[in-house]
Parts: structure tokens; C-alpha cells; sequence
């Protein structure tokens, strides 16, 4: 049996695949797409009032993970528990 978590007051937006081309790589890193994320996480932040420490991006690639950790701290979009 699954029980329904109850409505939020902010509903997130739909769940939706954003298309980013790959002009400009390195590795398995693409610049593009880290710009794509800091504008989703900002959206999420301006119109859903969701903060970035409470987000997950999951990335299969080490080389993304880093690249897009070092982008978004940044931009400020980043907190550790250092940071804090």
C-alpha cells in the first residue's frame, strides 16, 4: 500500500528533460549543461522557495560532479557545512 504525501503549498514544476547541446566540452563535463542547472536551481529557489541545501543533484560522471560543485559554489548556490 502506498500512502500520498499531502499537498505542498509550493508544488515543484513537473518533472521534464531539459535539452542542452554539447558545443562545449570537456571530458564528460559540458559547460552548458552547468549553466542549465544554476538557472533550474534558481527558478527553484525564486518560485518555489526551495533553498540548494535542500537539493540533490546526482551526477553518474566524478568529473561532472566536481565541475558543477565548483560552478555553484561560485555562484553562492553551494553550501557545505564548512560554508555555514
Amino acid at each position: 500500500m502506498v500512502n500520498r504525501k499531502p499537498k505542498s503549498e509550493h508544488p515543484l514544476p513537473e518533472f521534464c528533460w531539459i535539452d542542452v547541446p554539447d558545443a562545449d566540452c570537456e571530458g564528460s563535463w559540458v559547460q552548458e549543461e552547468g549553466c542549465a542547472a544554476r538557472g533550474v536551481i534558481r527558478r527553484l529557489k525564486r518560485d518555489h522557495g526551495l533553498e540548494p541545501e535542500n537539493m540533490f543533484l546526482i551526477s553518474p560522471f566524478r568529473d561532472c560532479a566536481r565541475w558543477l560543485r565548483e560552478c555553484l559554489q561560485k555562484q553562492r548556490l553551494w553550501v557545505t557545512d564548512k560554508d555555514k
